[in-house]
């Protein structure tokens, strides 16, 4: 990247309503850079959680 920094998770949307991703300073700090996209209930968080890890098998 142009500062420096080193992806370490490309932006993705997540399975609880954010998009998420991770990059590395050249000190060594992690940072995680997120926006919220969508208001999720408690049950689509869990049926989206259960498919993304059914998924990863």
């Amino acid at each position: 990247m142009h500062a420096g920094a080193q992806p370490l998770m490309p932006v993705t949307d997540m399975f609880w309503g954010d998009r998420h991703g991770q990059v590395a300073d050249p000190f060594g700090h992690r940072w995680s850079l997120a926006t919220h996209k969508e208001d999720l209930t408690p049950d689509q968080i869990c049926e989206r959680a259960a498919r993304a890890f059914s998924e990863k098998s």
